[in-house]
């Protein structure tokens, strides 16, 4: 049983990751499910797998629950560090709840109340941990009443939803709040002027000569052996979980891999390394979801090739490439025409990228729509490829898993 759900990153005030929301969808068709579903869900799944955690990456997951399911105790057949139960659904507010509320927060769990009238809820402030607040659709009033909350209520802290320009996060900063959710550190900022050396394209010519064997195996070799930070990463990834075989020398390691293992292992260090640069300025969560949109299309490609003939697949390694590549001008702050013309990345690839042209950009928006919950634009792509439900969950939770392993050998 895997859950049918994507993973929407929370970040605090630097940017860093702190905590996912998991937003589900029914069995039926691309939509959201309501609370209670979604929770019976969850707990389902956490009975027999480690679906949370795997989900999250061991990091702590905010989940809707509604008046019902928090008055069945779902939330705690799930373990206070996995869980932040997120308060929705619920009209006014009553003593049932409150006392749960009460026993919640005994028993070590923390508490959001999100899309509320605030005014209402007064008297669950010492038990809540959270409060949330959505910048598409808030007025002054929602704002100040948060602030009069922390002022007198200190332990709390303020969640800023669909936050998804820059201008808008800097607003929340200076509005006092701690946590930020939505699509603002996504967004491509260009520069006044990018200096030629800063950033090193080596890896990325090394990649070009992989994608088309150019170089000879020797030659290759010596090559990742003047790298030392690439050589242990084709290691450590020639060694990971889905590999069967061990490898202890780099000449092992490239024989066992072959060309489109290669090529990830080259990209992941290209972008892991582009992304290094960045920080500061940029959140680290954007090389995850890299990472994942590469995993996630290359699975997509690889389901979607299976129901069309030979003339009409998507290349796998292509796939991969292209969501790989699809956040490099956000984290280099240049325009993507600039940055895909030094990566020397094939017609189809640049054409995905630029012209959202082809399969592969179609694939590409499953995984940005699917990121975002957007399930109506996720249905209308996999009816025009052939795609079904279990395709896409099975497709994302693979790329999740994958993602959540290359990260461990990155950093």
């Amino acid at each position: 049983m895997f859950l049918y759900a994507a993973r929407q990153p929370l970040l605090d005030r630097e940017q860093n990751l702190i905590a996912y929301e998991i937003i589900f969808r029914n069995g039926n068709f691309f939509e959201e499910a309501d609370a209670a579903t979604a929770a019976s869900k969850l707990v389902a799944a956490s009975q027999f797998e480690k679906a949370l955690p795997d989900l999250t990456a061991g990091k702590p997951a905010h989940v809707k629950f509604s008046y019902q399911s928090l008055v069945r105790q779902y939330p705690t057949m799930i373990p206070t560090d996995q869980l932040v139960i997120e308060i929705t659904e619920v009209t006014t507010p009553d003593e049932h709840l409150l006392k749960e509320c009460k026993a919640l927060k005994e028993d070590g769990y923390n508490i959001v109340i999100s899309g509320h009238d605030l005014q209402d809820w007064s008297e669950y402030f010492p038990y809540v941990a959270m409060m949330k607040l959505d910048f598409s659709r808030y007025c002054d009033d929602d704002l100040l009443c948060m602030r009069e909350a922390k002022e007198r209520h200190s332990h709390l802290k303020l969640i800023g939803a669909n936050i998804d320009n820059t201008e808008q996060f800097f607003f929340a900063k200076a509005a006092g709040f701690d946590y930020f959710q939505g699509q603002f550190f996504c967004q491509y900022k260009p520069l006044e002027s990018v200096s030629e050396d800063e950033n090193d394209y080596s890896l990325a010519e090394l990649l070009f000569e992989v994608s088309n064997l150019i170089v000879d195996s020797q030659e290759l070799i010596d090559k990742v052996q003047t790298d030392e930070n690439l050589k242990s990463h084709i290691l450590h990834y020639s060694n990971s979980s889905h590999f069967k075989s061990k490898n202890t020398t780099i000449e092992q390691a490239l024989a066992r891999l072959g060309k489109e293992e290669l090529i990830k292992a080259v990209s992941i260090v290209f972008t892991a390394q582009i992304s290094s640069q960045a920080i500061g300025s940029k959140s680290p969560e954007l090389l995850t979801i890299s990472l994942t949109r590469a995993k996630f299309a290359e699975e997509l490609a690889a389901a979607y090739s299976k129901k069309v003939t030979n003339k009409t697949s998507v290349d796998r390694s292509a796939a991969f490439l292209t969501g790989m590549f699809s956040l490099i001008d956000v984290m280099l702050d240049q325009p993507l025409s600039v940055v895909i013309e030094k990566l020397k990345l094939t017609e189809k690839v640049s054409g995905a990228l630029l012209q959202n042209q082809g399969e592969l950009a179609s694939l590409i928006e499953i995984t940005r729509s699917y990121e975002k919950a957007d399930w109506l634009t996720v249905e209308l792509i996999c009816i025009e490829l052939c795609l079904t439900r279990e395709d896409v969950a099975q497709s994302y939770k693979k790329a999740v898993l994958w993602c959540n392993e290359q990260m461990r050998l990155v950093s």
